[in-house]
This record gives structure tokens, C-alpha cells and sequence, in this order.
């Protein structure tokens, strides 16, 4: 049997299915013999690592399941002659990945990389495409004022989505910059990203005494400082221009329970315990005084007001 096929320089385009929430692997099925640079190896993937990026997407692959070679070659009767002899990974391999990372993250800087952050004359076009990626992309047009197209299914009317009323505080973002990159490469040491949490919070917004009393509620006799943006709860008093904090909640029901059964405040027994340690602020330095750890919830600490500018 004769058979006719044309090299082609084309880039095989492969799609990856739509993951819900939590989910980072997929197989990758061939349903036709596969010519690869590498032998079995896909080009995007390096062979000692086994990693790779694909579409904005970097891969680790885990396991193959290969068969026999397929041996793809004949005679080119157009040109008179044998063509080239391929070795091709039969169909039916499977490759089974792991997304490292990649997705939704990686289009959007992707397209931030094409506009380079200019978008007044960036129109987006949100037809097609898996259904994650949709709201995705309507979000970012929105937030940067552009206008967006949808044909929805069959139909043939272009829809065009009007802009909503959106401001942007970028004062705010850049200020919490290093919070939202904490947010963007993931937590895995919890305990000590609460500890630095926590020196955060006291940085920025417990020092402030306008903040601070603003968001502070007398309860049980305790006053209790939480701003609403995180899990902290922060027990303390004034005494003689000095605040001392005796405890740190960042579990619910634990705050609850020692709000409900704890005895009288023993103030001079805190005031004894505390101990100095230099936190550094955003402006300035300030003397804090602890004693234990942060991460054991139970906390004792003194600050001079006297270095604070509220």
C-alpha cells in the first residue's frame, strides 16, 4: 500500500483538559503513533529531571506506559524515492503527568507579557476555551477597564459584556506585596508563616494607635484586638504608657474557650514576665518584650508607646 505524507514544521498542539480545584494529574493518552525528538520522550521534557513546561505549564512526568516501537517510512513516489524511517511511540502509550505548576497563573502572566501592562486598547475575546478560564478572563478585563466579547454556544450574535464600575486601590496591593506573593507561592511551614503573620500584623497595624483601638472590643473583661482580615486575635492592656500583650489566638475555638473560662487578669505577674526583643517596624525600630514563642499562643509583651507615632 502506497502511502503520502508531508513533513511539517508545526509545533504539536496539545490541550490539557479542564482540572477542577485540587486536582494535578493527567494521563496523556496517544491515539496515534507519535514521532518524537527524544525517542519516547516528548521535546518539552527534560530527560534526567523529567520535567518540563508545555502551554504556559510546568510538568513533571511520573511514569509511561510504552509499547513496541512503530517504524514509520515508505517510498515518496512523487520524489522517486525512499522516505525517511521514523521510530514512532506506538498509540496507545500513555504518559502520566504531575502539574507543578501552571494553568490559570501562567495565562495571566502570559498575557500581562504580551500587553506589558498596557491595556487601553486590549479587547478580550472569551468565547471557547474551558470553563475555569472564562470568569478568569472576564475578571481581568474588568479590572483593567477593557471590553469584552462572547458568542455564547450555536448562536451567532456577538455579545458584548459592558464594563463594571471598578476602581482599583494599586496603593494597597503594593503595600500588602509581600503578603500576596506569601499567597502566590503557597504555605507549606504553617507555624512559622503565622509567626511571621503575626509580626506583621503587630508592624502594620496594631502599632497604629488609631487602628489599634478602633479594632479593639472589651470582652469578658478583656480587651481584644482583631481587625477582621485574619485569624489573630490579640489579648492586651495599657498600663503607664506601656501596652502588654498576654495572648495570641489564631484557632477560633480556642479563643472562644479562654474568653469563656479564664479568671481574673493577673496584670503585675504579666508585667514581671515580660522580656525585650527588637522588632524591626516599617518607618522605624521599636522595643517589643516577649516571653516564649509565638507559635505556643501563650505571649507576654511590653511596648513603649513613646516610640510610636500614631
Amino acid at each position: 500500500m502506497a502511502v503520502y505524507y508531508e513533513k511539517t514544521d508545526e509545533d504539536l498542539n496539545i490541550s490539557f483538559p479542564d482540572f477542577s480545584d485540587g486536582e494535578k494529574y493527567f494521563k496523556l493518552v496517544l491515539i496515534t503513533p507519535a514521532i518524537f525528538t527524544k525517542g519516547w520522550l516528548p521535546s518539552w521534557i527534560h530527560k534526567d529531571s523529567l520535567e518540563g513546561e508545555h502551554n504556559g505549564i510546568k510538568l513533571k512526568l511520573l511514569t509511561a506506559a510504552i509499547g513496541k516501537p512503530v517504524y514509520v517510512g515508505g517510498f515518496d513516489i512523487k520524489e522517486k524515492k525512499p522516505k525517511p524511517m521514523y521510530r514512532a511511540v506506538s498509540a496507545g502509550s500513555v504518559y502520566f503527568f504531575e502539574i507543578l505548576e501552571g494553568g490559570l497563573l501562567n495565562l495571566i502572566r502570559r498575557i500581562e507579557s504580551i500587553t506589558g501592562g498596557y491595556y487601553e486598547n486590549v479587547i478580550f475575546n472569551i468565547t471557547g476555551g474551558y470553563k475555569a478560564v472564562i470568569p478568569y478572563m472576564t475578571i481581568m478585563a474588568q479590572i483593567n477597564g477593557c471590553d469584552t466579547y462572547y458568542i455564547f454556544e450555536d448562536e451567532k450574535a456577538l455579545i458584548k459584556i459592558p464594563k463594571a464600575p471598578l476602581h482599583v486601590n494599586f496603593k494597597e496591593i503594593e503595600r500588602n506585596y509581600e503578603l500576596l506573593k506569601e499567597l502566590e507561592n503557597g504555605i507549606g511551614d504553617y507555624p512559622n508563616w503565622r509567626n511571621k503573620n503575626y509580626r506583621r500584623i503587630l508592624q502594620t497595624k496594631f502599632h497604629f494607635k488609631k487602628q489599634r483601638e478602633s479594632k479593639s472590643e472589651m470582652k469578658n473583661g478583656h480587651l481584644v484586638f482583631d481587625d477582621g482580615n485574619n485569624q489573630n486575635r490579640i489579648f492586651y492592656f495599657e498600663e503607664d504608657s506601656n501596652i502588654y500583650i498576654y495572648k495570641v489566638f489564631t484557632d477560633h475555638s480556642k479563643y472562644e474557650s479562654y474568653l469563656n473560662s479564664s479568671s481574673q487578669l493577673d496584670k503585675d505577674k504579666i508585667k514581671k514576665k515580660s522580656k525585650s526583643r527588637r522588632v524591626e517596624k516599617l518607618e522605624k525600630e521599636v522595643n517589643l518584650f516577649f516571653l516564649g514563642e509565638i507559635e505556643k499562643t501563650i505571649i507576654f509583651i511590653k511596648l513603649r508607646t513613646s516610640f510610636i507615632k500614631a
